[in-house]
């Protein structure tokens, strides 16, 4: 399964750092976060820190893209790292 590093700045300047994986669906493209950086597909090296514990409790972790209608949903997933 393929993963895919995402690194940004916040306006404070502080980096976030999540992974994003493809998950099996039958209907659609399943997107969820990943707990660590293991196993990255991370050809150019850019993800050097690591994130030994999972996320908080209540946190969503995945979301199914069906349509454009999803993608607000999606950033939502990514910005709440």
């Amino acid at each position: 399964m393929k993963k895919n590093y995402v690194g940004y700045y916040t306006d404070s300047g502080k980096a976030l750092h999540i992974v994003i994986k493809a998950l099996p669906s039958s209907t659609s493209l399943g997107i969820g976060l990943n707990a660590t950086m293991d196993d990255l597909d991370d050809p150019n090296g850019y993800a050097q820190d690591k994130r030994p514990h999972g996320f908080e409790a209540g946190c969503l972790t995945r979301v199914d893209l069906r349509s454009a209608e999803d993608i607000p949903q999606v950033m939502r997933l990514i910005n709440q790292c």
